[in-house]
């Protein structure tokens, strides 16, 4: 694997034009050799040419995304044909934008347009049909000549569901299971506990662990179901105040928050928006807890509320700086700084707020100001049309 770390340039924004994609189309797919290779990959697979656009695939490559034949495939990139969120960043296109930098796709691609064979993992946010969701992919490349042309041939293998299983392991095996852990072993001590301080104590920390417990799996579960379009969102009125005393509530007893200060705004105990609690309280706390974990011993973690016209922002601060390679990938579904099997945290939150909360997630990061992340949604959520995601309205409050 590669860790070459690229840096756009403006010779890859260099296209082939129509009527020249057309023509080395048409060429290539006369030599039988090359179609019959491509249509030998069990998988998605493509012919680059030297500007990285697409001049031959596979059927497997078109029917992945639905199209009954290879034209509206031709001339388009990768990301381009997969709808990566990136790939509309820069005017030139896939491959432009300063997130493609750190993108295995192009990695591999630059790789083999250099003479060499690679193999790297890719991992794209897409939008389709206006919905946010993730691919995952083994990228494998190989150079090719035909006829004193160069070509990349390009394979990708869907590894999501192998992401996915890793990502599961890694919070059951480990998060899941320390959690139970801890309840075991204060389990066992309550019986012998010397006074009832003691055991009032020990239920208090129960009585917390379990709750981290219960949290921990729902919140894998509310995931899978947002990633199969299945989550259900229940709006009713929701005291913003109250949902900064849960979050203090739930993170000011964790682990994660010691000798670390936690600052909450004030706020107006008349101050309702229509929206769904349970997501927004762990889409928050997502947040929380990882500026908890950016931030160095004594440092504050800082919650703020602003309310904008028609929209609520809500905005979680700590003093540390994420990285620039970090922050060109903070919100893919597999990237993480916290060590392989992580790395769904914020991804879960840009994934649930814009496609279920009708909202947005964007962050700011700079020396000077340390971390902000933020959400903003609609004050009222019942006065929106849904998009992906179902509802069912209740009277809570």
């Amino acid at each position: 694997m590669s860790s070459t770390v690229l840096h756009t340039s403006p010779e890859l924004a260099d296209r082939s034009t129509k009527e020249d994609i057309q023509k080395e189309h048409e060429h290539l797919s006369g030599l039988p050799f090359v179609t019959q290779l491509l249509e030998s990959f069990p998988e998605s697979a493509a012919l680059l040419n030297a500007h990285r656009q697409i001049v031959l695939c596979n059927t497997k490559m078109y029917t992945a995304m639905g199209f009954q034949s290879d034209d509206p495939v031709l001339g388009a990139r990768l990301g381009e044909h997969f709808q990566c969120v990136n790939a509309k960043k820069a005017p030139a296109g896939c491959g432009t934008a300063d997130e493609c930098a750190e993108c295995g796709a192009m990695i591999a691609i630059l790789a083999s347009q250099d003479g060499r064979s690679d193999v790297e993992e890719c991992h794209l946010t897409v939008r389709r049909n206006g919905s946010l969701s993730a691919a995952d992919f083994r990228v494998v490349t190989t150079p090719l000549k035909v006829d004193g042309s160069k070509y990349s041939i390009v394979s990708l293998i869907d590894i999501s569901h192998e992401r996915r299983r890793r990502v599961l392991e890694r919070i059951f095996f480990h998060d899941v299971l320390n959690t139970v852990g801890g309840i075991y072993g204060l389990s066992k001590y309550y019986p012998i506990a010397e006074d009832e301080e003691d055991r009032t104590e020990i239920f208090a920390q129960l009585d917390r662990a379990s709750t981290q417990l219960l949290n921990e799996i729902e919140s894998q579960r509310d995931l899978l179901a947002a990633e199969n379009e299945e989550l259900v969102i229940k709006p009713q009125e929701v005291i913003v105040r109250e949902v900064f005393r849960r979050l203090e509530a739930i993170y000011s007893q964790n682990r994660v928050s010691d000798d670390r200060e936690f600052n909450l705004p004030d706020i107006d105990p008349e101050e309702i928006i229509i929206g769904d609690p349970v997501q927004l309280i762990r889409c928050l706390g997502n947040l929380v807890k990882n500026a908890f974990e950016a931030s160095e011993k004594g440092e504050a973690v800082t919650l703020g509320y602003t309310r904008k016209g028609r929209y609520a922002r809500f905005a979680v601060h700590n003093e540390g700086v994420i990285s620039p390679e970090a922050q060109l990938q903070i919100f893919h579904r597999s990237f993480t700084t916290k060590g392989n099997g992580r790395g769904v945290g914020t991804y879960s939150v840009k994934l649930i707020v814009e496609n279920y909360l009708h909202g947005r997630v964007w962050f700011e990061s700079t020396s000077e100001s340390g971390t902000d992340f933020y959400i903003e949604i609609p004050v009222d959520f019942g006065s929106l049309s849904t998009n992906s995601g179902k509802t069912n309205g209740t009277n809570g409050v």
